[in-house]
Parts: C-alpha cells; sequence; structure tokens
C-alpha cells in the first residue's frame, strides 16, 4: 500500500500533559482516553494512575524492599530475643533503616509513575488534539510504501526517491505512524515510542526514559545505600556477638552467630547479593555519558 501523503509538521516530540491527555475526552458523552490507550501500560484511579506492563513484577520489588526492612526492624522482637530490651543506638540503627527503606519504596513508585517519555500514537493523540484531522491517518511519510515478505509474512519498505529497500524507515515509527526524535525506541514490551528509551525495567515494572531515567538513578542509589546500611548493621552484630575472643576463628565465630540467629544471617546474606547487583547496575549507568547517555 503506498501513501504519498506528506509527513506531518507536527512535532513527534513527548505530549506536555500526557497524564490529562489520558484522563480527558472530548466531551462527557465519549469513552475515557485511557481506555482506548494502545500501548500495554496498566491504568487505575479512572486512568489517573499509569503504571508499566509488568505490574506482578513490579509489586514483587516492593516486596523485595518492603521484607527485609521489616525483619531488621521487627527481628529482635519476633524471632531472635523476645522481650529484649533494646538501647538507644539500636533504636536509631532501626529508625535510620526504615528511613532509607522508606525512601527507596517512594522513589521505586516514582519512576513506576512518572511518564517515561512516551511519545503518543498519531490516530490515538488525535481524539484529545481538537486541532487534528479526525481523518487524516497517514501510515508512512512521503515516498515510502510498505510490502509484505512472501515467505515469513514480515513488512518491508520501499524508498522510491533512493529505488532502496529497507526493513526499517529511518527515524519513522511505523506501529505509531511517527517521526522518532533520536534515541528514542519502539518499546516491544509496553508497545509504545519512548524518548531516550533507557531499557524495559521489569523490577521497576515500565520502561525507563527522558522522564524517569533520573528518578531511576535516585532509586539505584537510595536502594544501595540502604542495603548497605542493614548489611553493615548485621555484620556489626557479628563483630559485636559475644565479644568475640581474638583466638576465635572467623569462621568459628561467623558459624556460631548464623546457628544462633539463622534469620540475621540470612538477610545478611540476601542483603549482600543485593547490594553488589545494584552496584554493579548503579556504575554501568553512571559510567554512560552525562547528561544524555542511554543504556539502549
Amino acid at each position: 500500500m503506498a501513501s504519498n501523503e506528506p509527513l506531518m509538521t507536527s512535532s513527534a516530540a513527548v505530549s506536555d500533559s500526557l497524564a490529562l491527555s489520558v484522563t480527558g475526552s472530548i466531551n462527557d458523552e465519549d469513552e475515557p482516553l485511557w481506555k482506548s490507550f494502545p500501548g500495554r501500560n496498566r491504568f487505575y484511579c479512572n486512568g489517573r494512575l499509569m503504571l508499566g506492563c509488568d505490574v506482578d513484577q513490579f509489586l514483587l520489588s516492593n516486596f523485595m524492599i518492603v521484607l527485609p526492612v521489616a525483619l531488621f526492624a521487627g527481628r529482635p522482637y519476633l524471632l531472635d530475643a523476645p522481650g529484649v530490651v533494646l538501647s538507644q543506638a539500636a533504636w536509631e540503627l532501626k529508625a535510620g533503616g526504615m528511613l532509607l527503606g522508606g525512601i527507596a519504596l517512594g522513589l521505586l513508585w516514582t519512576v513506576a509513575l512518572r511518564d517515561p517519555g512516551v511519545i503518543p500514537r498519531r490516530a490515538w493523540s488525535a481524539k484529545w488534539d481538537p486541532d487534528a484531522d479526525l481523518a487524516y491517518q497517514p501510515l508512512l511519510p512521503e515516498g515510502w510504501r510498505r510490502f509484505h515478505d512472501d515467505e515469513t509474512g514480515l513488512p518491508y519498505y520501499f524508498n522510491e526517491a533512493e529505488n532502496e529497500t529497507a526493513w526499517e524507515i529511518p527515524q519513522w515509527c511505523a506501529t505509531c505512524c511517527v517521526p522518532r526524535p533520536p534515541r528514542s525506541k519502539h518499546c516491544a514490551a509496553c508497545d509504545n515510542c519512548v524518548d531516550l528509551f533507557d531499557h524495559h525495567c521489569p523490577w521497576t515494572g515500565t520502561c525507563i526514559g527522558a522522564r524517569n531515567y533520573r528518578a531511576f538513578l535516585a532509586f539505584l542509589c537510595a536502594t544501595s545505600l540502604a542495603a548497605a546500611f542493614l548489611d553493615a548493621a548485621l555484620l556489626y552484630e557479628l563483630v559485636k556477638a559475644d565479644e568475640i575472643a581474638a583466638r576465635n576463628q572467623l569462621g568459628t565465630a561467623l558459624y556460631a552467630w548464623a546457628s544462633a540467629r539463622p534469620v540475621a544471617a540470612c538477610l545478611a546474606a540476601y542483603l549482600s547479593f543485593l547490594l553488589l547487583s545494584l552496584c554493579a547496575l548503579l556504575s554501568y549507568h553512571l559510567r554512560l555519558p552525562a547528561p544524555g547517555g542511554a543504556a539502549n
């Protein structure tokens, strides 16, 4: 199918207010726009909250943050030594751990709820743009034709001006029918074009792009700091446990501590693994060229 329609002059930049466009409608009798949103995002509270497509893994991330903080705060009362009286320093450590865990959890929700930089599809954006021609829905830029391979059924494109074929049209998304800004990409998971697409993060449940990349870095930093703080507090407990004498070997002392406090030992091992993983991911992103670096 050929299309000689000229490329629309309207910008393909990210909508200035995607949230408003999702919750609004042309009139009260129309279906709310969030119900016809073409991507795989999940909407809640009548379209006022938008999450990515991986909601289950996002909830798992919440559990992975809340559980170690809750165990760290309630372990002396629930598991190790019921009825124990904590010192002022112990209360301060637990308060610090809960504060850092709360900050990490808040930043996780900030990343998940913030628009990553979705570029609305042309056909859908025409529903909330009063200046758009609802009957005008171009499929391809001027001079391009779309065909389908007989064997695979996959689409390919022919450039009439240069007399060349290509699997993709440069700087153009054939799914959204919009020109793509530099370093934008159509996410296969969320089924959206995202400005400055970095990657799709299943742990936050959404894409990481132009509008939530800084919040994602802040989340990595806060979660790494919380894991380091909790892990250090548990390891300090190991060092101080029973006032380990210099003659005792570290392996023997570690085994005795883990046997007496199995929950604390498992928690320390989990936090150590989490800390190493987060630090590796954070160092990778910090090495990217700032401020416009992208992992993709």
